[in-house]
């Protein structure tokens, strides 16, 4: 590596910190403003505190929601397409693989938007526009707060799971548009309305399919 690939480096490292530090003032910030005086007395928040909890949390939602995308996903692949417990394994196989391999990285993540829209005209993170959980009614408690952020990752993870059917699968226009709007309001019911494991059992009932809770996918 010669200096100015080392320049390069340390300018995106710096970056990348500068982004973490933004965060977690923004996140610190949001925090007090909802936290009560007599709260604040009795325990002490930090920003790093705040941000090792919310990461924690974050990454919490993220399996979730790959969870709740990839189970409906696979529901509507057999249900709409009639495919069956290999196929949809070997689907599930592709699905976790890159998800695994890109991580959280959402540039990374944006660029596979852009190749999906770019390639089958299908904007997926665009067609949530203009939607809002429960009809933009305020959540009645902690569970339908959670689901609301679970609906916020959707869109990105939702999308992952169309460009495997792009990528692997050579599905086109046509197809992804198709199962994209056959999809959306399913997973959007399945989140809302907490019926993930309504989607598991069909899966074990119809397919053979077991679903754990960590994602695994297995036969029988």
């Amino acid at each position: 590596m010669n200096k100015h690939q080392q320049r390069l480096k340390v300018l995106r490292r710096q970056e990348r910190q500068a982004e973490r530090d933004a965060e977690k003032d923004e996140l610190y910030d949001r925090l007090m403003a909802h936290r009560d005086k007599k709260q604040l007395k009795k325990k002490k928040f930090d920003r790093n505190t705040v941000w090792k909890i919310c990461r924690e949390l974050a990454v919490e939602l993220t399996k979730e929601t790959i969870l709740h995308c990839v189970v409906v996903t696979m529901h509507c692949l057999h249900r709409e397409y009639g495919i069956g417990q290999v196929r949809l394994m070997k689907y599930a196989h592709n699905i976790t693989h890159k998800i695994s391999v890109i991580g959280n990285d959402k540039r990374d993540i944006k660029k596979l938007a852009d190749e999906l829209k770019t390639e089958t005209g299908v904007d997926v993170i665009s067609m949530f526009d203009g939607y809002e959980p429960y009809n933009g009614a305020k959540p009645k408690n902690d569970t339908q707060n959670r689901r609301v952020c679970l609906m916020e990752r959707v869109p990105m993870w939702f999308m992952m799971c169309l460009y495997s059917l792009y990528y692997d699968y050579g599905w086109k226009h046509k197809r992804i548009e198709r199962i994209a709007n056959q999809i959306k309001p399913v997973l959007i019911d399945c989140v809302e309305n907490g019926k993930i494991e309504y989607y598991k059992e069909y899966l074990k009932e119809k397919c053979k399919l077991t679903i754990t809770s960590s994602g695994m996918v297995m036969a029988g």
